[in-house]
């Protein structure tokens, strides 16, 4: 049997419970926040530092759009059911996005938080590594951050390249919108799903003249997917137009792999007008190599 170095060792397993526990060790940790205090106000120590969750919850947590009616760190915590996640031997991936995404969170607030003048806070050794282990966790899961800077609040989204490349072909609204498709709380929610697929399809329906001359069969079978699989909820009575025998008897796992489906037929067609320009510059290309003749 092959013998492996410390390093091959302590990079080899992976464990939710164990990852879950570094984290909450760094984040609690004493020295986690540098507060600088350049003011008269010699009652407040020059220098002083918190764990980073302390810090968020005295500075910033109850000016918070994030926070809903919790009043402190402590009370989302419960509301999220951090103590019974972290308790469990063998916590579900659901579970542990949850409170990845609490700590990402906690961590948007600490960058964008602006304290009185007179006051500077910043990383110490400890939320570096804090940061660079949630950094590893969402790298290990294939997923990434998606921030919405006006509500003030970040989520984590499974990584689609496509699909990213597509939502800053749109306006920021409809951009968050495709991208949140992908969070994890979006599996089994097919209300959720055919609201977003509803909001694209009336999108791309403004360009489906456009989308028809470059690419007619994803047109038509984009926009019939999209008449007839009951994203507009016009179909579900038998003597509305849009009503399908096959779709109404239809298990919901498999009307949302169909959606995903359609989904994924949405990201390609966002991509096919953004590229029409490259369409006109390589027939200009081949117009002149012809004319070179």
């Amino acid at each position: 049997m092959t013998k492996k170095n410390i390093f091959e060792k302590i990079n080899g397993a992976y464990s939710y419970s164990l990852e879950m526990s570094r984290l909450e060790e760094l984040i609690h940790a004493k020295g986690g926040v540098k507060l600088e205090n350049s003011t008269s106000n010699s009652s407040i120590p020059a220098v002083s530092f918190f764990p980073l969750e302390e810090f968020i919850d005295k500075t910033v947590f109850r000016k918070w759009k994030g926070r809903g009616s919790c009043i402190s760190c402590k009370d989302m915590r419960k509301e999220l059911g951090i103590a019974q996640i972290l308790a469990k031997e063998d916590p579900s991936a659901e579970e542990f996005l949850t409170y990845l995404e609490y700590v990402a969170n906690l961590f948007f607030l600490f960058r964008t938080t602006n304290l009185i003048p007179g006051y500077r806070h910043c990383e110490t050794l400890v939320t570096v590594a804090a940061r660079e282990n949630l950094e590893r966790n969402l790298e290990l899961l294939n997923s990434e951050i998606l921030e919405f800077s006006a509500e003030e609040r970040v989520v984590i989204v499974e990584k689609n390249a496509p699909a990213k490349v597509a939502s800053e072909t749109v306006d920021t609204s409809l951009g968050n919108l495709i991208n949140l498709y992908n969070h994890h709380s979006m599996a089994g929610d097919l209300e959720s799903k055919r609201e977003i697929l509803g909001v694209m399809g009336r999108e791309l329906e403004l360009n489906r003249v456009r989308l028809s001359e470059l690419n007619q069969r994803l047109t038509s079978s984009l926009f019939y997917l999209l008449s007839y699989l009951d994203i507009r909820r016009s179909g579900r009575n038998k003597n509305d137009f849009h009503y399908r025998d096959a779709v109404s008897k239809m298990p919901p796992e498999e009307l949302e792999s169909w959606y995903d489906e359609l989904y994924q037929m949405c990201i390609f067609a966002f991509l096919t007008l953004e590229q029409e320009d490259s369409y006109d510059r390589v027939k200009k290309l081949m117009d002149k190599m012809d004319c070179s003749c």
